[in-house]
């Protein structure tokens, strides 16, 4: 999430999120789709996610927290998690699950197939102590 790396930016700038509003308005950034000069208030929506940003401003908002374009599309940890943990609200498709089991599950893909397989048929209760017992186990030593 750009938005979300231009505010791990401008904390790690140690600047205010109005510093860099204003040190963005001091560009003249302006829309080319709507020809509207960025406003703080537009600024704060892009900030708080509330806003999509938009593409022609990229290059405006890298050169005021001076980094290139490419740096706000870095993917962190923070983001991969998010995303992550996005995707997975809604059910894996078939094609979604061969892949986990194919890239990253290379272990044994066929013993998570079947896990995969057979999760929906499992009870809250079994789901709940199948979690449990993973935990323990991570934290016991990534399962023996």
């Amino acid at each position: 999430m750009v938005y979300e790396n231009i505010n791990r930016l401008i904390e790690e700038k140690g600047w205010t999120k109005r510093e860099f509003a204003q040190r963005l308005m001091s560009l003249d950034a302006t829309s080319k789709r709507t020809g509207e000069r960025l406003g703080e208030k537009a600024i704060y929506a892009y900030l708080n996610g509330r806003s999509a940003i938009h593409v022609d401003l990229v290059p405006a908002i890298a050169e005021a927290l001076q980094v290139s374009e490419q740096h706000l599309f870095e993917m962190t940890p923070k983001i991969r998690q998010r995303l992550l943990s996005d995707l997975l609200q809604t059910p894996l498709t078939e094609e979604e699950k061969e892949l986990i089991c194919k890239t990253c599950l290379k272990e044994s893909p066929n013993t998570y197939q079947q896990v995969f397989e057979l999760l929906p048929y499992a009870s809250e209760t079994v789901l709940r102590r199948f979690i449990e017992t993973l935990t323990k186990l991570k934290e016991v030593g990534k399962g023996f």
